[in-house]
């Protein structure tokens, strides 16, 4: 049996991947929820083409999607990052914001 070359393979998603480099980046979608991957935990949206997104989700962010239900349309905008005036290290902060029909839809579940 021979081995491959690399010319004979290609990644199962071709995709560049998604990170959060630069301030204003923002994913809009549907919440699916969280895994874990090789970097750690990882957010998944699918967004309004039908494109899964998968992210790294820092603890700052981590932290607010906790909190939206799998299914729940969102936008998360990252902000740019800030330093911690008390261990003075870096982190990222985000603003999450959910569709003003899903927080009715949670205020008076059916």
């Amino acid at each position: 049996m021979s081995t491959p070359t690399s010319d004979e393979w290609t990644p199962l998603n071709p995709s560049a991947g998604f990170a959060w480099t630069a301030p204003g980046t923002t994913l809009v979608g549907v919440w699916m929820g969280s895994t874990t991957g090789d970097k750690g935990p990882r957010g998944v949206l699918e967004t309004d083409t039908g494109e899964t997104i998968r992210f790294n989700l820092p603890v700052s962010l981590r932290q607010q999607v906790g909190e939206l239900n799998p299914g729940t349309r969102c936008k998360i905008v990252y902000n740019g990052d800030r330093v911690s005036q008390r261990t003075g290290r870096s982190y990222k902060t985000f603003t999450v914001l959910v569709a003003r029909n899903e927080t009715a839809r949670e205020e008076n579940p059916s």
